[in-house]
């Protein structure tokens, strides 16, 4: 799948502002007269999120659809059934891989607080979190320091809603996009801001959206449009991501989350269309940015309990202005020093490295 640059750079930012929201340093600067603190609320970040990989599950459905149709074929259960691990597999293999460098960094730090075997039976206790179950309602308190990496309640309500919605998008694609999914998603919104919903039907109506951005993105890239427009578009999509990035500072009213939700959503169709794409988005450092986002979202809160941890340690108390810039410096470091470390791991041909040991010793 082709990388969009300017999405991924969209998740490199709005990753930054759920750092900065974790990380509670609040610094404080007025626009227009109006007082804006850094990262106050920075969880919408987190809905962006939800809605981009609903747009990106409706475009990986597609394309599946697509070859059948090309091939004349009917998928059957076999080959649904085939589909259907293959893709949770392959799921869970991505977010297990940038799981576990921060599931381990707490247990380490936990073995220095608390003691080897207290953090042994913590992990031992903490399997749903590593089957990326938590959002089941097995954990504890997502963000606190422990077992349960703080902020991976989004990866495991992602991994469940996803594999939930699969298998229905997969077997009828077109009956889903048209006709189901409007009305899934009227009912699951209608319970959330009723209070009777939870993380995973929040994942799934969020990514329901992200779905039906990616049908008016396939209507309206079929058409096209004068060069004033298409600039106009793209100003209208900046305008928007400012908004966001104000809102996330902003002391919001909870209800506003939901228009903003759908003025977001809007922006990612903007982003996707082909009308307003930009040259220099094209450049690889903004598709290396995105892919840093993930590790930088899990590995984040790691890096400020471990820097705590150092600092009473050392009996430092640094002031705030120089302490949470450098941690954010740090955080951004250290996720691109774990992305290229996978990217060159992944790149080894361990079978040929290992080969005396596969071989039985000899060759």
């Amino acid at each position: 799948m082709k990388r969009n640059g300017k999405v991924d750079f969209l998740r490199f930012v709005f990753a930054l502002f759920i750092m900065f929201l974790h990380y509670g340093y609040r610094a404080e600067f007025s626009i227009f007269g109006n007082t804006l603190y850094l990262g106050q609320n920075g969880a919408f970040g987190v809905r962006f999120f939800f809605i981009l990989s609903g747009y990106l599950l409706a475009l990986s459905v597609e394309r599946i659809s697509q070859k059948d149709r090309e091939c004349q074929t009917r998928p059957n259960i076999g080959t649904l059934t085939k589909d259907n691990i293959s893709f949770l597999l392959r799921k869970y293999s991505s977010y297990i891989k940038w799981y576990l460098p921060a599931f381990f960094l707490c247990v380490l730090l936990d073995c220095f607080q608390v003691g080897i075997t207290a953090a042994l039976k913590g992990t031992l206790c903490s399997i749903q979190n590593i089957l990326l179950l938590g959002s089941l309602g097995f954990s504890f308190d997502g963000a606190s320091i422990g077992y349960y990496v703080g902020a991976s309640w989004f990866l495991s309500a992602l991994f469940l809603a996803q594999i939930i919605l699969f298998p229905i998008m997969r077997y009828q694609y077109r009956l889903w996009s048209r006709v189901i999914s409007p009305i899934v998603f009227i009912i699951l919104l209608a319970l959330d801001v009723n209070g009777y919903g939870n993380r995973v039907t929040y994942a799934i109506y969020c990514m329901i959206l992200g779905g039906v951005c990616y049908e008016i993105v396939k209507v309206l890239s079929k058409r096209s449009y004068k060069g004033w427009f298409c600039n106009l578009l793209r100003v209208i999509e900046f305008g928007i991501y400012l908004m966001c990035i104000a809102f996330m500072c902003s002391q919001a009213v909870e209800d506003a989350v939901y228009g903003m939700m759908f003025l977001v959503a809007f922006a990612i169709i903007l982003s996707f269309l082909p009308q307003t794409q930009y040259g220099f988005f094209k450049h690889p450092i903004f598709s290396f940015l995105g892919k840093v986002s993930f590790p930088l979202y899990l590995l984040h809160i790691q890096v400020l309990h471990w820097a705590d941890y150092f600092l009473v340690l050392l009996h430092k108390n640094p002031p705030d202005y120089v302490k949470y810039p450098v941690l954010y410096l740090c955080a951004i470091l250290i996720s691109i020093g774990f992305y290229l470390l996978f990217e060159w791991l992944g790149k080894i041909d361990w079978k040929k490295k290992w080969h005396w040991l596969i071989d039985g010793g000899t060759t």
